[in-house]
């Protein structure tokens, strides 16, 4: 299966309020390096750390521009040399702080957890994710941002 040379992603290009310095930008797939995989990701989570960061009113201070979101899940597109207990089309969690909001991101193998489709099914992965449309903690409805929809033009899928 070849893999695409470009994707979508969410970039802060600039600090502001109001996501002034947010844009929809087109960057190349990541290549997995050594013991990393490239996952495809189904959901992803944007929290209140992300929106302090697009300010820099967070204490970690990424370099401009950087890809904002936390925790994923998705299925492995590739492998890196060195990787094993994983296959391609795994279904995989990870946590992190920074580096989702794009449709494929490749990270080290140390930092997935393999799970079968019933325990993370793809695009329900939390409340409030970027691709979930499930409830939310007081039974309200989650949203999901027009930016990431596919089916709009946005980087998931």
């Amino acid at each position: 299966m070849s893999l695409p040379q470009k994707m979508r992603a969410l970039q802060v290009v600039e600090l502001g309020e109001n996501y002034k310095g947010v844009r929809l930008n087109e960057i190349a797939v990541p290549q997995p390096g050594e013991g990393e995989i490239l996952l495809k990701i189904r959901a992803g989570s944007l929290g209140f750390p992300d929106l302090l960061m697009t300010q820099g009113g967070y204490q970690h201070k990424p370099d401009l521009p950087f890809i904002p979101g936390g925790d994923v899940s998705g299925e492995i597109a590739a492998l890196g040399d060195g990787v094993s207990g994983f296959a391609v089309g795994d279904r995989v969690v990870t946590s992190r702080l920074g580096g989702s909001c794009v449709s494929r991101v490749s990270l080290s193998d140390s930092l997935c957890v393999a799970g079968t489709a019933s325990q993370y099914p793809a695009g329900r992965m939390a409340a409030g994710a970027w691709g979930s449309r499930r409830r939310g903690p007081r039974g309200g409805r989650s949203r999901q941002a027009p930016w990431c929809e596919s089916d709009r033009g946005g980087f998931a899928g």
